[in-house]
């Protein structure tokens, strides 16, 4: 993901989840940090995260790109997807959140998938909690355990 949370309050959560989840996967974040001196051009910010979230995409896993005009899914939809995208053959599955105007063309052209979590609009920062929230949640539903419920 593009950039440090900066709210101590969903970063404590967000470590929660975190360490919930590894008990189920072998999971790590990596935060690729904010440009410096961004440029005052949106496009041209897109554009130069997205090379660095490119430079980051190993094509050996299943990337999916956390974006508005993504498929949406039910918690339900997400698990039984995860079991699926695990069995594929690919080293891993990577979830990708580009930054807060959205992922560059070429970022988008080059991820297996395309997952939208919401068609309302979220903070960049709250989206991290929100995700890390739904993924957890799926490894339960998967694991037929009583957090879904």
């Amino acid at each position: 993901m593009i950039g440090k949370s900066s709210d101590e309050n969903l970063i404590s959560l967000i470590e929660v989840f975190e360490k919930r989840i590894r008990k189920y996967a072998d999971f790590k974040i990596e935060v690729i940090p904010n440009i410096k001196n961004p440029p005052n051009e949106r496009n041209v910010l897109i554009q130069k995260e997205g090379d660095l979230l490119i430079s980051k995409i190993d094509r050996k896993n299943y990337n999916i790109l956390l974006d508005v005009k993504g498929q949406e899914m039910s918690s339900e939809r997400l698990a039984e997807n995860i079991n699926k995208w695990l069995l594929l053959g690919k080293s891993r599955v990577t979830f990708i959140i580009a930054g807060a105007f959205g992922a560059s063309k070429d970022v988008q052209g080059i991820v297996d998938k395309k997952l939208s979590l919401s068609k309302m609009t979220f903070s960049h920062q709250l989206i991290r909690l929100i995700f890390m929230e739904q993924l957890y949640r799926a490894f339960t539903i998967n694991r037929n355990e009583p957090y879904h419920h």
